[in-house]
């Protein structure tokens, strides 16, 4: 087995998966990221889990806009990122307004 085969764990918070998600996702245009697909895939998931076992209900508003709102009430409503946009549908915390 080569080294390139095997896997590797790293520890991250939820604030670094959110920097290296972002940091990857900007830089996208700029890198062939092809190869991370694997990576960001279990970021994105990750950052959802994080999302679920804090609390964080997530509403899929008209026109595209998300809608998180904590355990204490604080609401945000934003558009999605573009890891987001796909990802609402795997969601069990989730409400869709029409």
């Amino acid at each position: 087995m080569s080294h390139m085969e095997r896997n590797q764990k790293i520890n991250l918070n939820g604030y670094e998966c959110g920097y290296l998600l972002s940091f990857i996702y900007l830089h996208k245009d700029d890198e062939d990221t092809s190869e991370l697909k694997n990576v960001i895939d279990q970021l994105i998931q990750i950052g959802w889990k994080i999302k679920e076992e804090a609390g964080v209900k997530v509403e899929k508003l008209p026109k595209g806009y998300f809608k998180l709102t904590d355990k204490d009430g604080n609401t945000f409503i934003r558009k999605p990122y573009g890891w987001e946009k796909n990802l609402f549908s795997n969601l069990t915390n989730r409400k869709e307004v029409s």
